[in-house]
């Protein structure tokens, strides 16, 4: 079985990471400096949202400003009566396949 232990990173430590990247310094180098692996640097890079204050939050949610929480609210109201509106004009709309007519069958040029 394998000794090694998980280590622990805080916030400042995944924070000086990733102003290491923005300084330019690529995943590799700074994984060599500091003695984590590429991959560990690339995944708090993409981790860390543009705000600095909320990043690694550990909560796993996304953190939203305000104008994108708003958007995402309203979007989710829309769904929501969008659905409402198809359920109700299928209650009072019923389709049977008695109702459809005689089948019509399209030809299309080159088909």
């Amino acid at each position: 079985m394998n000794d090694r232990q998980r280590r622990a990173f805080d916030k400042a430590f995944n924070l000086m990471v990733v102003e290491l990247n923005k300084s330019g310094k690529s995943p590799n180098e700074i994984g060599r400096e500091v003695g984590i692996s590429r991959d560990m640097v690339r995944h708090w890079i993409r981790e860390s949202p543009p705000i600095e204050v909320t990043s690694f939050s550990g909560d796993g949610k996304p953190v939203l400003t305000p104008e994108q929480r708003e958007i995402a609210e309203l979007t989710f109201k829309e769904a929501h009566i969008e659905r409402d509106i198809l359920k109700k004009s299928v209650i009072q709309y019923p389709w049977s396949p008695d109702m459809a007519g005689p089948r019509v069958d399209l030809e299309f040029p080159g088909s």
